[in-house]
């Protein structure tokens, strides 16, 4: 199970069915959260526009921009040979 901040977000998993493993899930979902809420207002900053570039990722048109860039590099190199 994985726990924790990234560069871009932070993250603590589902809470589990199993009873005796709530509690322990409890407890490290309050110390991630307890993290987040003392962030202060410049590492906030930070992790909002991390988490806002990392999202790019799933724009539609970045996407097609870099299999475009992909597929012209394949051009290029196969007309040389």
């Amino acid at each position: 199970m994985a726990w924790g901040d990234g560069e871009a977000a932070f993250f603590y998993p589902r809470r589990p069915s199993v009873l005796g493993s709530a509690d322990f899930w409890a407890c490290h979902a309050a110390e991630v959260v307890h993290k987040i809420v003392r962030l202060s207002d410049y590492e906030r900053a930070l992790y909002v526009q991390r988490g806002r570039r990392n999202s790019d990722r799933f724009n539609l048109q970045v996407t097609l921009d870099k299999l475009e860039t992909i597929y012209h590099s394949i051009l290029e190199h196969s007309n040389k040979g």
